[in-house]
């Protein structure tokens, strides 16, 4: 009995009544040929013991409980029959749906008479060596399971086995990549061989072809982060900086990204988030002891050192880099200044880059607008006091700083007073700051020059439309309108121009009118005469205008979506929205019957409606194209 339960705990179950009996065939042809006195009834006989003793368990396919019992079979076949085990040909002749079930156990293997199996196993020309079995599902999962009996031998293999491969060879290996990323991170939690496990990981890294959370360069990150158990190793923040200084110090820019990823995620001060469990639970072993910083001094002292390194490692790079690096550098003074090891050493960092030509100063004035409304103690408010007074050296008297911090780069959380008044902020003064602004540039021709360009940013800015206005108020002789014009048809960002023309549309209504009409009369501006016409109130001359602009192909229907929003659609005629419904109708492009829908699903069809009586638009919809994808649908 003790000779077929051994033999039968080689696997972590198998099948014995059909469909699968076949798999119990084999295992009792192959006991045997250990033991000639065991036949097919003798087996049966024995199994049939076992499942009336409830030691097997299942119905077609069995398995052993309790699972201690199983495991100490297991190591007894190995301690009793494993001494001429030949891997090679027992797995070449095992039925195929029973290789998963047999691998499997071999997480227990540690400290068993079954190491000169795997030793056979991880040699450089032994059965897993060929790129196509480390590729495969089946290989690679293998690999994984033994990663966690022997740690060191599998590594030391996919080491010698991965050391010819090139970046190709990374981006093709798919199908059971992440195996690979599971076995090195079970490594990885091991100190001794810590560094090792996140060089090679990184390999994988910079060659990633998947998008899962917890992919190659998601777990090389996560293996980075410093905290009470944030990272699935043993191995402390020292002991781990080798590896970052590897990457930050690479010559390929995509592992120096990597660097910076990682550094990121070591000096992340906002909480480990989550991570998955599992790797610290390896086969027999105790669970890992994950490194958990004894006191915050230590804990804060792991984080300065990396900042160091950071700092003194992206000093080297080229000068294409410098932008990232900076980048990452202000984002790890955000996360540290208020640290007390690193608070020195961010402010020298945040002087430096308030001088550095690579970092956008869109990034210095989100930075800077973070910490004004950021809420802190008693003993943190010097700090942020000091943070703010670095800010106003930073912009100094130059228009062109203040003009990006208080226009270009304002949002709403500073810019809204509805908005700040709900989250209980006091009163900002966005407002006299931008008006200020007008005044200085409508002063001063040089000034309004420089913030020219500044006008054409990509980002929607809620102060730009008021800065417009501001500047209409300055400009008694309209000196800056034409070059306002200009500056809109050229860059398609009208938002300074639409606020000089709302204080036009109170005090100059014709001017405003006669400038609306010109843009609609011109071929190259009359989409920019659509855009402000539907933002004014409804006149039928400009409308009709409008009509004749998409009549003529000047603009399309897309420019007329406007009137989607502020219940704008109720202002306009009847007779001019059935002319406009027609003409997008009329229209063969898909985005076009879109927007016809969208407006038409927007007419409040009651008492309500602007239509007096039955109206139709000729529109053909394709059913047999998918509207979302643009592709078609299938039986269509």
């Amino acid at each position: 009995m003790d000779c077929v339960a051994q033999h039968l705990a080689l696997f972590s179950r198998f099948g014995y009544e059909p469909p699968v009996s076949g798999e119990a065939e084999y295992i009792s042809q192959y006991i045997n040929n250990v033991d000639s006195t065991i036949g097919w009834a003798r087996f049966q006989e024995i199994v049939q013991g076992l499942r009336a003793r409830r030691v097997l368990q299942g119905s077609r396919t069995l398995f052993f409980v309790p699972k201690a019992l199983h495991i100490y079979l297991w190591k007894q076949f190995w301690n009793n029959y494993g001494r001429r085990f030949d891997f090679n040909s027992v797995f070449s002749s095992m039925p195929e749906s029973l290789h998963s079930w047999f691998m499997s156990m071999f997480k227990y293997a540690d400290g068993t008479a079954s190491e000169h199996v795997i030793r056979d196993i991880l040699k450089p020309d032994g059965v897993l060596a060929a790129k196509e079995n480390i590729q495969s599902q089946k290989g690679i999962k293998f690999i994984s399971i033994l990663a966690e009996a022997h740690p060191t031998a599998v590594l030391r293999f996919l080491e010698e086995a991965l050391e010819s491969w090139t970046d190709d060879d990374f981006l093709a290996f798919r199908e059971a990549r992440q195996s690979a990323v599971w076995a090195l991170e079970k490594i990885a939690v091991w100190p001794a061989l810590t560094v090792r496990a996140l060089i090679l990981l990184s390999r994988f890294a910079a060659n990633e072809n998947s998008n899962y959370s917890n992919n190659s360069t998601g777990t090389l990150i996560g293996l980075f982060r410093i905290g009470p158990e944030m990272a699935v190793t043993e191995a402390s923040p020292q002991e781990r900086l080798p590896a970052l200084i590897k990457l930050l110090s690479s010559h390929a820019d995509a592992k120096r990204l990597l660097g910076l990823k990682a550094a990121a995620a070591a000096l992340d001060s906002h909480g480990g988030g989550f991570r998955i469990i599992g790797p610290e639970y390896q086969g027999l072993r105790e669970r890992a002891a994950l490194w958990r910083p004894e006191t915050y001094g230590e804990w804060w002292q792991a984080k300065l050192l990396y900042l160091q390194s950071l700092v003194s490692e992206t000093a080297k790079w080229p000068f294409h880099m410098r932008g990232q690096a900076a980048s990452a550098l202000l984002d790890a003074v955000k996360q540290q200044v208020l640290t007390p090891p690193c608070t020195e050493l961010a402010f020298e960092i945040l002087d430096g880059l308030c001088h550095d030509i690579s970092l956008p100063s869109r990034e210095l004035n989100r930075f800077f607008l973070y910490w004004r409304q950021y809420d802190v103690g008693k003993e943190q408010a010097e700090i942020v006091k000091k943070l703010l007074r670095t800010e106003r050296g930073y912009l100094g008297r130059s228009i062109e700083r203040r003009f990006r911090r208080y226009v270009v780069d304002v949002d709403w959380s500073e810019w809204g007073e509805d908005f700040r008044q709900k989250l209980g902020r006091s009163r900002s003064r966005s407002k006299e700051l931008v008006s200020a602004l007008a005044t200085r540039a409508a002063r001063n021709k040089q000034d309004f020059d420089e913030i020219i360009p500044l006008l054409a940013e990509d980002a929607y800015a809620p102060a730009l439309t008021y800065f417009g206005e501001c500047l209409a108020t300055k400009d008694a002789a309209r000196f800056f309108l034409q070059c306002l014009i200009s500056q809109a048809a050229e860059t398609r960002n009208f938002g300074c121009l639409y606020g000089y023309l709302r204080h036009l549309s109170v005090t100059q209504a014709d001017l405003h009118r006669e400038i609306i009409l010109d843009c609609l009369n011109d071929a190259d501006r009359a989409w920019l005469g659509v855009a402000l016409a539907l933002r004014f109130d409804y006149d039928d001359t400009i409308f009709v205008k409008c009509l004749e602009a998409l009549e003529s192909g000047w603009v399309t229907p897309l420019s007329f979506g406007m009137l989607r929003y502020g219940r704008s659609l109720s202002r306009v005629p009847t007779e001019r929205i059935g002319l406009l419904f027609r003409m997008i109708g009329a229209r063969q492009d898909m985005d076009s019957k879109c927007l016809l829908v969208e407006m038409l699903d927007d007419v409040p069809f009651n008492d309500e409606s602007p239509f007096s009586g039955p109206m139709s638009f000729p529109v053909e919809i394709d059913t047999s194209t998918n509207m979302t994808t643009g592709g078609t649908t299938p039986g269509s």
